[in-house]
């Protein structure tokens, strides 16, 4: 697989809650927020449709990002951030926010076009339930599954990548799994149409994410990865690496067995710590797992065949001998 890494605004952040409404920081000091991005490996950017702080021309913000040494990698559809997609953007019955929403997806997949990014991050945020009895389970899927193909077969060659998770904002989410979300793609039916892999969502989701991606790839539609951390019962965005050493190890080794030529986007949120502090520290914590997943593989052969003969005790004697040294 090609290794890329990208990254998003969101990792610099104000980082405002509803406990917070205000933030933990002030708004994003932009130059000192590409200057950080241009001290790592990063080579990415995820721009979201409509971009807040850079140039919405696409010929402009290519020159922006070359700026710092970047190249524009995927386009992320912010629908989720007004009030008016509340009831969802891609499931709700209401005309008038279908009718926004398409609008904004279709000019966010010309605006990705015109920058030559990978792929479309899709994410139905709204799109679920917070009560028993508030939505009409059937007719809610299938106007999402049909506003989806009309999206699809707009984008043309651009890959659309839909991201799972598990409940935030809603109490429980439509797409809240790997295993549904492959369901959704498979009723969309479009060869362009595919998933987002965040590890932090898998994770809340009680997935084992070396398994998702391995489902994902198994299919063809592992079309972009998120990484973060958490602790499996929210998603706090935390950096990537810190909480579940051993998932996260086999989450790389894994990844690295596929021919995933898509962007790894660095995808946190560190509310109580220097945001660049962080986010330098997660750029090194991804490129340790590569490392050390990466000496894993010099083994595999030996470590499938402890696998297929049910002798875990040898293959954590192996990999502590590998990795721990």
């Amino acid at each position: 697989m090609k290794f890329n890494l990208d990254c998003h605004l969101f990792c610099f952040g104000t980082f405002s809650e509803r406990y917070v409404p205000n933030g933990y920081y002030d708004g994003v000091d932009v130059k000192k927020a590409f200057e950080t991005i241009a001290s790592t490996p990063v080579k990415g950017f995820m721009n979201t449709w409509k971009p807040a702080l850079l140039p919405e021309d696409p010929e402009k913000n290519k020159k922006f990002l070359a700026e710092y040494g970047l190249v524009p990698s995927l386009v992320l559809i912010d629908n989720f951030g007004d009030r008016m997609f509340r009831h969802g953007a891609y499931s709700t019955s209401q005309k008038d926010v279908q009718k926004e929403n398409m609008k904004l997806c279709k000019d966010g997949i010309d605006f990705a076009k015109a920058l030559g990014v990978h792929s479309v991050l899709l994410w139905p945020a709204h799109d679920g339930m917070d009560y028993p009895f508030s939505v009409d389970y059937r007719a809610t899927w299938e106007r999402m599954v049909d506003h989806f193909i009309e999206i699809a077969e707009y984008a043309g060659d651009m890959k659309l990548a839909i991201e799972p998770k598990p409940q935030d904002p809603r109490q429980k989410m439509l797409v809240n799994s790997t295993g549904k979300a492959m369901m959704l793609v498979n009723d969309i039916g479009r060869d362009n149409v595919g998933l987002a892999l965040d590890v932090g969502h898998s994770f809340a989701a009680a997935e084992n994410p070396a398994e998702a991606c391995v489902v994902m790839d198994r299919h063809n539609k592992l079309f972009q990865v998120h990484l973060n951390d958490n602790y499996k019962n929210a998603d706090p965005d935390m950096i990537f690496g810190t909480v579940n050493f051993w998932e996260n190890l086999e989450f790389m080794y894994y990844l690295l067995q596929t021919d995933f030529d898509g962007w790894c986007s660095v995808d946190i949120i560190a509310n109580r710590e220097n945001r660049e502090d962080s986010f330098q520290a997660c750029v090194a914590l991804i490129e340790k797992y590569y490392e050390l997943a990466s000496r894993l593989l010099e083994s595999k052969d030996v470590l499938q065949a402890n696998m297929e003969n049910y002798r875990f005790s040898r293959n954590i004697e192996l990999i502590s001998s590998i990795i721990f040294k």
